[in-house]
């Protein structure tokens, strides 16, 4: 079988040909310099005699991606690909849902940038005319793992003096490792299916224990680290202060927040200078090493939403259609996490 796979540099692209790449009979790693999305004629030209194509590619400039499934589903088509397996997210549905949340949940209506470019994708994906080939759509819930910006965010969270969470970080986070990933679209190429949505999950923690659980790995390298979690008290959605928080809602839940979309790429700059850069071994070593922020944080915009989530993903269709089970549990996922950080450190 030749599989192709887009976002080949990325977090879970990487991870997914590290663990199953040998598994082909070829792979075409493609990536934004190698075949950008909004490139047909490049895509076309390096899809050809290709069994599986799998999208994990994803702009988050906010440029590429619309163009970019366009030109995916139109080169399955022309080069006659058997099965396409996209990467979407548990974001498509209503952060607002309680209970079991499943494929069948109303999907959400918040503006916020990733998740409505995501449903954006869908929907295209939905409407495709000719839907010649198979395609499977997987809906991760909260992917961690090292080189995952959940992890890096945890990461960030443990240099601050404290963390302020709603309901004291009690509610509920649906976290599925990486390498859960991987074997989820491994197992989604061999599946003999038309046309489906998949949730994916692995278990139900809270958020309080999963930021908790990282701190834990920069203590026990001697790593200079802080969890101290504290119950914010804001009723806000969206920011604790509330002139911010009228703009956020101004944004998510107003036409205006189109206009604010338009600016995403200058905000999501912004918002990175208060990062440190972690993308190399040396940055992120440096990152790791480095006192512990006097400062408290609080999650914001769509980020402090989703800490004060009220839903249980369902994954009994993924049970259902391949038998999806638990490998990784957040044990496991942490301590990978650890000895991945020992490496980096070597």
């Amino acid at each position: 079988m030749n599989i192709v796979v887009t976002g080949a540099s990325g977090f879970i692209g990487s991870k997914f040909i590290k663990i199953y790449g040998n598994k082909f009979n070829s792979i075409v790693e493609l990536n934004s310099k190698t075949a950008p999305l909004n490139d047909y004629i490049k895509l076309a030209e390096l899809t050809k005699d290709t069994d599986v194509l799998v999208h994990t590619a994803f702009d988050h400039n906010y440029k590429q991606n619309i163009v970019g499934i366009k030109n995916i589903l139109n080169v399955c088509r022309e080069n006659s690909i058997k099965k396409l397996v996209y990467i979407s997210t548990v974001s498509v549905y209503n952060p607002d849902y309680e209970g079991m949340l499943s494929e069948s949940t109303v999907y959400s209506t918040i503006n916020d940038p990733y998740s409505k470019e995501k449903r954006r994708i869908e929907k295209i994906i939905d409407n495709f005319e000719s839907k010649s080939f198979d395609i499977i759509i997987l809906q991760p819930s909260i992917v961690y793992g090292i080189g995952g910006n959940w992890t890096k965010y945890a990461l960030h969270v443990c240099k601050s003096k404290s963390l302020l969470l709603p309901n004291r970080g009690e509610d509920k986070c649906n976290i599925i490792y990486v390498d859960d990933i991987a074997n989820c679209i491994y197992q989604s190429i061999n599946l003999n299916i038309k046309y489906e949505k998949i949730l994916i999950s692995s278990e139900i923690i809270t958020w309080k224990e999963f930021y908790q659980k990282h701190c834990k790995v920069l203590k026990n390298l001697s790593m200079p680290s802080s969890c101290n979690i504290l119950n914010n008290e804001s009723k806000h959605d969206f920011h604790d202060n509330s002139v911010i928080n009228f703009i956020f809602i101004l944004w998510f839940k107003t036409p205006l927040g189109n206009v604010f979309n338009l600016l995403v790429s200058t905000l999501k700059k912004i918002r990175a200078n208060n990062y440190e850069n972690t993308s190399t071994q040396g940055e992120l070593s440096k990152y790791l090493n480095s006192d512990v922020d006097s400062n408290i944080l609080t999650p914001l915009g769509i980020t402090k939403k989703v800490h004060a989530c009220k839903f249980q993903v369902d994954t009994s269709k993924a049970k259902e259609i391949f038998g999806f089970a638990l490998k990784d549990g957040f044990n496991s996922g942490i301590e990978k996490i650890n000895e991945d950080i020992k490496k980096v450190l070597l």
